[in-house]
């Protein structure tokens, strides 16, 4: 577990609310975790797709996933280029 009730495992930025990004839990978007913005990797923007864990010593280990992000948003917009018709 990470954060006590929220999981370790694939998230997705929801957000950017100032200094707080909003990261959701991508097999429950019910579970979100807020995280300061300094602790994402540097090309994290929202919608990026990212895993969480912790190491041995339970310090939180934050991967991108950049091919991942990519297609997710290649994917959403042939959805709403599908969608306009």
């Amino acid at each position: 577990m990470l954060f006590n009730d929220k999981p370790c495992g694939n998230y997705t930025i929801d957000r950017i609310e100032g200094a707080i990004a909003v990261l959701l839990y991508r097999e429950d978007t019910s579970k979100e975790i807020n995280l300061p913005c300094t602790m994402l990797p540097v090309d994290a923007v929202e919608g990026s797709l990212l895993e969480l864990s912790l190491d041995n010593q339970d310090h939180v280990q934050i991967k991108l996933f950049l091919e991942e992000t990519e297609s997710a948003r290649k994917s959403v917009e042939a959805l709403l280029q599908k969608l306009r018709g």
